[in-house]
């Protein structure tokens, strides 16, 4: 270990490959191929103008604040004012109301013709910030909840559920495709095929339902639904069962009771049907 990992380092300082390795031992899967480049389409270099945006709005937004000459508004003096009457009332509004925030409570009565006209600032954040979000949202496969307006808690929450299992989809598929071509294609075992065991539903509540329903109904056995869960078996739970209005009943009871019912044993196929070969 400790040789091939100084070969690895000597190989790297003389940039050299540290070994050629064939198509049998590598697997290139690049999860967006493009047919004019060998290689794919990563989410960050499909964003990189969408960055650029954001970054640059990121910049007018704090020039804003540093740079800007905006004033919060325009006051019109009176007809007739001469530039020094102007000044003067200037210096007087100013020496009352800067930095006095008690009398900047109050009313201020101002000469006969002046007029006040407000700016209309601009928003800090509107859809486009929004949209920016989405955007690098969707290209990590990832809910875009936190950065956009909700009605209520629950539309939020159903929105946020959704969008997760809609972006984790993708990539789950793109896994099994890698998967089966190791198995069938270069394993040989053209029968057999990827499948994601534990596919869980994203609200605990859902889930719960789910196990509890098929333990009611026999087709999970008590451990096979802890075991879902991560939870250790408990005993006389390995048998399926179901739930009757006296309790639960084991499965294999009822198939033992019908199969005595009908004059047949219990491991005899049902009247009418055709034993296996196998």
């Amino acid at each position: 270990m400790e040789r091939g990992h100084a070969l690895l380092q000597r190989a790297v300082r003389l940039r050299r490959p540290w070994r050629l390795l064939t198509r049998d031992e590598l697997i290139y899967a690049p999860r967006n191929p493009r047919p004019h480049k060998l290689y794919g389409f990563s989410p960050v270099e499909q964003i990189v103008m969408t960055v650029n945006i954001g970054l640059r709005r990121q910049v007018m937004q704090l020039q804003h604040f540093t740079e800007g000459n905006v004033p919060p508004g325009l006051l019109n003096a009176p007809d007739g004012w001469s530039a020094e009457q102007i000044r003067q009332f200037q210096e007087w509004f100013d020496s009352i109301l800067a930095g006095n925030t008690a009398t900047r409570t109050r009313l201020v009565w101002s000469p006969s013709g002046a007029k006040y006209q407000p700016f209309k600032e601009a928003p800090y954040k509107d859809d486009f910030d929004e949209w920016l979000a989405r955007i690098v949202c969707y290209a990590f496969s990832l809910p875009p909840t936190a950065f956009t307006p909700q009605v209520n808690r629950a539309t939020a929450q159903t929105a946020q559920e959704a969008a997760l299992e809609e972006g984790l989809a993708p990539l789950i598929g793109w896994d099994k495709r890698l998967v089966d071509d190791v198995i069938q294609n270069r394993m040989g075992h053209t029968d057999l095929e990827f499948a994601w065991s534990d596919v869980r539903p994203t609200d605990p509540k859902d889930q719960a339902t789910i196990l509890g329903s098929y333990v009611k109904e026999g087709i999970y056995a008590l451990n096979e639904a802890r075991e879902i869960l991560g939870l250790g078996p408990v005993e006389g739970g390995s048998e399926p069962m179901f739930l009757t209005a006296q309790g639960p009943v084991l499965l294999r009871e009822t198939v033992a009771s019908r199969a005595a019912a009908n004059g047949q044993k219990a491991d005899d196929p049902p009247s009418g049907s055709r034993r296996s070969p196998f």
